[in-house]
């Protein structure tokens, strides 16, 4: 016959029945908060981990043995940590207990990672903390790619107006100055430095490279020596550009200073024809992706055809120059035509031939015409236009022209395209007047 349990036997049951029911439960609960991606943790009234799960090392590298019991604002990456207090503070201030923010945790090896905090603040009647609890989320990929997103519109922007910039000037001191300015802002850069190739040697690489530091902050330019501009850059070595400029390609170096801070050194050479003129070097803590670095490859491009364009002008200028001291040693009026525009010059002898002062003519096409005489003006017109078709070697002809007194003088004028574009519509003619 079965005894019946006692009372307090009954409870002594319930109460195991209720210990191995809250075991398996406490369990179960570990077992989840062990099992998801995120970290779980809890802080007493000092701000020192009492929990965390084992997220932690996947998310910051550590050990949950190596972070227990330490302050939890110094989990959180250096630069971030004052930011941080202000934010619990202002937290405090306004009565609330829970709250979700961004911040950098740091990172055993590779420095920091960007984090999703949301903490639930547990305080007393004085609104005193007595504990926190929440949970921390990694997003360091989502945030990186929505930073390299922005940094590839800012750069994509940034070589726009550069390119602007260059639109119809020389690639001069000044506007080297602003491109540095511009890219280097854009694209979160340490330094940023145009140098001449012409200077480079085995002793002294980049003197008097036109160098920015202190980006953004300060943008200020100075002349540095190579020594200064390699300290702490030493994956910037002789042999290394001197090689890339040679080969006429860019190079990509990471290098890591001695405060630990890795640094990529990209060198973009500017070509001018077949010749490497110049070479920009940008410098940051930011990596560069293909897509950059071909943007920046098309600017470097442009660049080297703005030198190009450049030469063009001052060997054009400097031919005309010499054109004109020459011209003014012979007896023939000199006349020089930009056929598009319809602008002209007229030599100071083409002027006197017709009793003029150079200044007292204007120079167009409409003066030379307004000059020939009526009865002249068509046939020479037919025998000008003939050339410009191309359908003669040379434009020669014979006219009255306008005298400042009111005769009329015969000329003997001859003339040549010295220049078409590429559909071959002339651009530019030159000739003489002779009297």
């Amino acid at each position: 016959m079965n005894k019946k349990p006692t009372f307090n036997e009954l409870i002594t049951q319930k109460q195991y029945a209720l210990l191995e029911k809250a075991s398996d439960s406490e369990a179960r609960l570990e077992r989840i908060v062990s099992s998801i991606s995120s970290v779980v943790f809890e802080t007493d009234e000092k701000g020192r981990w009492t929990f965390l799960n084992d997220s932690w090392p996947d998310i910051t590298g550590y050990s949950v043995a190596e972070s227990l019991c330490n302050d939890f604002v110094d989990s959180i990456y250096f630069k971030d940590r004052k930011k941080n207090l202000t934010l619990l503070q202002t937290l405090l201030g306004k009565n609330k207990t829970f709250h979700r923010h961004r911040t950098r945790f740091k990172h055993k090896k590779d420095g920091f990672v960007w984090v999703e905090i949301s903490t639930s603040l547990i305080l007393d009647s004085n609104n005193h903390i007595v504990a926190a609890a929440g949970t921390i989320n990694d997003i360091h990929k989502q945030v990186l790619q929505r930073e390299q997103m922005l940094r590839r519109e800012n750069i994509l922007e940034a070589t726009y107006i550069a390119s602007n910039k260059l639109v119809g000037s020389d690639l001069d001191y000044q506007k080297e100055n602003e491109i540095l300015t511009i890219i280097a802002k854009a694209a979160q850069l340490k330094q940023a430095l145009f140098f001449d190739v012409s200077l480079m040697s085995d002793e002294v690489l980049v003197e008097n490279a036109r160098v920015l530091s202190g980006i953004p902050k300060v943008m200020s330019f100075t002349k540095l020596s190579h020594e200064q501009v390699m300290h702490g850059h030493s994956g910037l070595t002789s042999v290394a550009l001197t090689g890339a400029i040679e080969n006429g390609s860019l190079i990509l170096q990471n290098h890591r200073s001695k405060n630990g801070r890795t640094f990529q050194h990209l060198l973009l050479p500017i070509v001018e024809g077949n010749t490497i003129r110049k070479a920009m070097i940008l410098i940051g803590e930011n990596h560069w992706n293909q897509h950059d670095i071909n943007v920046l490859k098309i600017f470097s491009q442009k660049l080297g055809l703005t030198l190009e364009r450049s030469s063009a002008i001052a060997a054009q200028v400097e031919s005309e120059k010499r054109f004109r001291y020459a011209i003014e040693g012979v007896n023939e009026g000199v006349w020089d035509w930009n056929v598009k525009t319809g602008e002209a010059y007229f030599s100071a002898r083409w002027t006197q031939m017709l009793g003029y002062e150079q200044d007292e003519l204007k120079g167009n096409l409409s003066t030379w015409s307004s000059l020939v005489h009526p009865d002249d003006l068509e046939k020479v017109s037919k025998v000008l236009n003939a050339h410009l078709q191309g359908e003669t070697e040379f434009y020669e002809g014979t006219f009255r022209a306008k005298h400042k007194s009111g005769n009329w003088i015969w000329i003997l004028a001859r003339g040549k395209v010295v220049q078409r574009d590429s559909d071959g519509a002339p651009e530019r003619a030159t000739g003489t007047h002779q009297d």
